[in-house]
């Protein structure tokens, strides 16, 4: 494949997956963080419903608090005065304080009268034997103090039943207790609407133990022995609330079911959808850039410096995503994980985080090769031991090596002359070396050498891996030159050129110095030798003091 094309697909590949990779970090935050939102908020909806159907009860508390506490019922449940059942106790009443059920027992607990309306039409009705068997005197709902109170719920066999029981007192408060006074109500499905027109919530409840409760109810949440919230979104238009209530007696009773529009989500769908066009705009405008590139490229003899060009503006272009996704990776791993808490979430960031620092090395190798062909790399030449630069290294490379069991060998005395060049580019250039070196060797050893021969400080770098045939010798140090191998597609193809570069910029020489198909090879690189430093000028020879003159006396 010629350079020009083999360019063109590694910078659009990169292009893409860099896109790819943006685009699927970025819309898996958004995912997850109006997700939570769009929990919390059907939360604390739910929560709401089951507030305002608690209120009811306190309000039924209130209701009965005045009548449990007035002489005319404290006399009734001795006497039963039949005209206190004709002023008080008629269908009317019952209605007027928007209850369904008033029960009186006496200090014995037997039920001394009893009174009920029909939930629907308000008519005269019967007690249902569930209620009446709540208060059985071997239960728990009975008056035993004045201190003495039940409220909530209740589920009966066919509906569920809001009540309070106060114990009867007269109207100063004090005793003896003479009964317990209940008022209770059936929560029906127009109480229910009346609570979801109250809240803005679509509210309703159901037994638990209702076998014809909706299956979604059931699903969520089952028959739990302590209280429960669940949610379910059975559809984009819709998400929904479960929890369980408690009735009188501690135990999860009730199911209320909560439905709310999925407006969050809806609005999240949408944002993704914005940016999913922004973002294949953004890479048909990378893809654009590319071919134009490429195409000039090819229609202008293909010169150096429209090569140039071409690594300078495609690299530096991509520079700016990759980088956002680096930090949008970095977020998902340091912020978002500690809501999220899912171990596959932690090691698809640690993935893309790796990926988009991979992808920057790639970039940051192209950019370093235009930049050299332009002259645009500034170096800061000093003399430096080269001995002491590849001894820095040792430990990095030796660590290296022990991924493979490679042995990693330093020959460089410290009595090589100091050379002259750029201490971190030639640092670079060690390393491409090694890693070249690495690369194709798989056992055995590689050696690090110097040594100084006329004006110059060589350093040899020796494998005893693969080795390479005469072709592959003669191009090794050309931009994108692999040896064909199945290591081929590890590197960028310029680690080589670019040390090439670096060292003939700095006055220096790069070769293979021998290579041979399953023997081996090594790879050289020269630099001057620094010039000596210059003398420091000589102080000016000191004059003899002329001794004062004699004066007597003194």
């Amino acid at each position: 494949m010629k350079i020009q094309s083999r360019m063109f697909a590694a910078i659009t590949l990169v292009s893409v997956t860099a896109l790819a990779i943006f685009y699927f970090a970025t819309t898996t935050v958004i995912k997850q963080a109006f997700s939570k939102v769009e929990d919390n908020n059907i939360t604390v909806n739910t929560a709401r419903g089951v507030d305002a159907l608690i209120n009811q009860i306190d309000q039924l508390h209130v209701k009965a608090t005045d009548w449990a506490s007035w002489d005319d019922t404290y006399n009734f449940v001795t006497n039963r005065n039949a005209a206190f059942i004709k002023s008080n106790l008629q269908s009317d009443s019952l209605n007027n304080l928007g209850i369904h059920y008033m029960l009186f027992y006496n200090s014995s607990g037997q039920l001394v009268y009893g009174k009920a309306v029909d939930a629907v039409s308000g008519a005269d009705s019967t007690v249902p034997a569930g209620l009446t068997d709540a208060f059985k005197p071997s239960g728990r709902l009975l008056a035993t103090s004045s201190d003495f109170e039940a409220k909530g719920l209740l589920a009966l066999p066919d509906r569920i039943v809001q009540l309070a029981a106060l114990p009867i007192l007269n109207s100063s408060g004090d005793g003896p207790v003479r009964g317990t006074l209940v008022f209770a109500f059936d929560l029906t499905p127009a109480q229910a609407q009346e609570l979801s027109t109250l809240t803005h919530l679509d509210v309703s409840f159901y037994r638990l133990s209702d076998t014809k409760s909706p299956a979604d109810v059931k699903g969520a949440i089952g028959t739990p022995k302590e209280p429960k919230f669940a949610i379910a979104k059975p559809s984009d238009d819709a998400i929904v609330g479960y929890q369980t209530i408690n009735d009188v007696y501690g135990k999860p009773a009730v199911v209320a079911r909560v439905e709310r529009p999925r407006d969050i989500h809806q609005t999240a769908s949408s944002t993704i959808t914005r940016f999913s066009l922004i973002t294949l705009l953004n890479l048909g405008l990378a893809a654009g850039l590319i071919i134009v590139l490429y195409v000039n490229l090819r229609g202008k003899d293909k010169t150096i410096a429209l090569k140039n060009e071409f690594f300078s503006i495609a690299s530096h272009e991509l520079r700016t995503p990759l980088t956002v996704i680096r930090d949008y990776a970095q977020l998902m791993k340091f912020q978002f994980s500690k809501t999220v808490k899912d171990p596959k979430f932690d090691h698809m960031a640690e993935q893309i985080d790796q990926a988009g620092a991979q992808l920057i090395g790639v970039v940051n190798v192209y950019l370093d090769a235009a930049r050299l062909e332009s002259g645009k790399i500034p170096f800061q030449p000093q003399p430096f031991s080269i001995c002491e630069i590849a001894k820095a290294l040792g430990p990095q490379l030796q660590a290296a090596g022990k991924t493979k069991n490679v042995s990693v060998i330093m020959d460089c005395p410290d009595t090589l002359p100091l050379v002259m060049g750029d201490k971190e580019r030639i640092q670079q250039v060690i390393l491409n070396l090694f890693g070249n070196a690495m690369k194709f060797t798989d056992q055995g050893s590689i050696t690090i050498k110097g040594e100084a021969k006329g004006k110059m400080v060589f350093v040899y770098v020796t494998d005893t891996g693969r080795g390479m045939d005469e072709a592959a010798q003669h191009k090794l140090f050309q931009r994108f030159s692999q040896v064909q191998s199945k290591d081929a597609l590890r590197g960028s193809g310029l680690g080589l050129f670019i040390s090439k570069k670096l060292v003939e910029q700095m006055g220096g020489s790069i070769q293979v110095e021998s290579s041979a198909p399953g023997i081996g090879s090594t790879l050289s690189f020269s630099l001057p030798i620094a010039p000596p430093p210059a003398p420091a000028p000589e102080a000016p020879a000191a004059t003899a003091a002329t001794p004062p003159p004699y004066q007597p006396g003194v």
